[in-house]
């Protein structure tokens, strides 16, 4: 027993409990919870925050399954299990008869991130509940899970990490069958697959969903439970060794990509970002923009990593804060949408410990009462201050500088001359007539062997160039930038400072 634990019976099924007067009462304030952060979430989201980068190469990876038959519009090389922007395709597919479009492509797929968004948090709620959180507690995980501004900021994105969080929460959902199912464990298994195949880091999270496992499962099925599990994850997750096989892209060779050869790079060629905690690093410079919209997020996550060994229903979540949070702290690469994966698991941890402060005391005793009324004004108190830095970070429709430069190119660029563009801008500029072929990601210029033979001069090839905040970030992989805009001519420029795109007519 813990120190906050409160004493009980060795995990089994519960039996059914008769249904009491006003038992509809806790799922119906958590589905108005939910609809309220649905709400929060699609408020101005085609108009905050603007498309990014990595948000565009999602979209147009999508794009080149429906349009091209190819998990890309460029060599796909391996970078990222593929199944996120297969989902988002067949989502695009299904509802694009139906449902409006936003300003950009970018900002249209973000609908599919809000519908995953709203499955996450309902799953949340229905694992809290089989784990035995009472409905207090279950509010107090989805509040932190998805009311944050740095979480809305984020789960705002088309980002991967946002389907593989979900996949994550069903997997955990199902380990955590009451009646202890050998389905419910094949299910778990398939699910954390998912996750793995929409990105490759949801696998840091598989302990978490062994140990869950372990605890559920009485002695007399658990190895059988835990064998199956491993056998039907791994066997999912080898289909995609098999597309690389087949393709003859798993081991490095000369003239083509491979499996192995990306994962190679991305864990000893990638450029770290440097240690968190050390100044003027990558990721210290990261942990400061998370911080600018919610340093009060950091604070639970690393809190639910500490204290959430106190309440034997947070260990599970601890243990992912955990390794989390000691991932971060290594010198490597470290991406803006790392605290995605840790939302989830620093609600439920904070869910599970407010939950064991209320039921340590005797029911209906005054220190109950004292507890639970506690819990609520704190949480109140944090929804409110979370609400009013949405209203003044994510709720207004922000200057949007790089929709200005494409609006400018469709009504004045010449459709006959290629353009180096940002990924967020690629499938824009073709929906307004560019070729495909003419309208190049800026780091693929001198890294993919079909545009170096398509341009054989590089970038004096080029017609036009939009100089983007990410190409500005990004010069260590594009150094040729400077000496393009001194052989370029400026025709227009959005924005102000760091988030200006500019337009110029290359004249090589």
């Amino acid at each position: 027993m813990t120190l906050l634990e409160v004493p009980q019976a060795a995990e089994a099924p519960l039996a059914r409990q008769p249904k009491r007067y006003g038992a509809w009462v806790g799922p119906a304030l958590l589905a108005i919870v939910v609809a309220g952060l649905t709400f929060v979430h699609a408020f101005n989201l085609f108009n905050n925050p603007s498309p990014t980068d990595e948000e565009g190469t999602y979209t147009a990876q999508a794009w080149a399954l429906i349009h091209l038959d190819k998990l890309a519009p460029y060599t796909y090389w391996y970078d990222h299990p593929p199944l996120g922007w297969m989902l988002l395709a067949l989502w695009r597919t299904i509802t694009k008869p139906f449902l409006p479009e936003g300003p950009t492509a970018v900002a249209t797929d973000r609908e599919f991130m809000l519908v995953i968004f709203a499955a996450t948090a309902v799953f949340l709620i229905l694992l809290a509940r089989r784990l035995d959180f009472s409905w207090l507690g279950a509010g107090v995980a989805v509040v932190i899970f998805g009311l944050s501004p740095l979480a809305v900021y984020l789960q705002r994105l088309v980002e991967l990490d946002n389907i593989a969080v979900f996949f994550l929460v069903v997997s955990l959902f199902f380990a955590a069958d009451r009646r202890r199912r050998l389905g419910s464990a094949v299910l778990s298994a398939l699910a954390l697959a998912a996750s793995v195949l929409s990105v490759e880091t949801a696998i840091l999270y598989a302990p978490v969903v062994l140990y869950l496992l372990w605890r559920r499962w009485g002695r007399e099925t658990r190895t059988v439970t835990i064998a199956t599990f491993l056998v039907v994850s791994g066997s999912a997750g080898f289909l995609y060794l098999l597309y690389a096989i087949s393709k003859n892209e798993f081991i490095p060779g000369p003239g083509h990509v491979s499996l192995l050869g990306a994962a190679y790079w991305q864990l000893v060629q990638r450029v770290p970002s440097g240690h968190i905690y050390v100044a003027g690093t990558v990721a210290n410079q990261l942990l400061h923009q998370w911080m600018s919209f919610d340093p009060v997020i950091l604070v639970l996550i690393v809190a639910g990593a500490a204290l959430g060994w106190l309440s034997r229903s947070s260990w599970p979540f601890a243990l992912a804060l955990l390794i989390g949070v000691v991932m971060s702290l290594r010198n490597g690469y470290l991406p803006v949408t790392y605290p995605v994966e840790l939302l989830p698991f620093a609600g439920l941890a904070m869910g599970g410990i407010a939950d064991t402060l209320v039921r340590v005391w005797r029911p209906r005793s005054a220190p109950r009462a004292t507890s639970i009324v506690l819990v609520i004004v704190a949480m109140s108190t944090l929804s409110v201050t979370w609400v009013r830095g949405n209203v003044a970070k994510l709720f207004p429709s922000i200057d949007q500088p790089a929709l200005a430069a494409e609006h400018w190119m469709a009504a004045h660029g010449d459709r006959n001359l290629p353009v180096l563009v940002g990924d967020s801008m690629w499938v824009d500029l073709v929906h307004d007539g560019w070729q495909m072929n003419r309208v190049v990601w800026f780091y693929k210029i001198n890294t993919d062997p079909e545009v170096e033979k398509r341009f054989p001069a590089g970038w004096r090839d080029m017609g036009y160039v939009i100089v983007t905040p990410g190409m500005r970030a990004s010069q260590s992989s594009i150094p040729f930038l400077p000496i393009m805009i001194a052989h370029s001519r400026l025709l227009a420029s959005f924005g102000a400072g760091g988030a200006a795109v500019a337009i110029y007519r290359v004249h090589g």
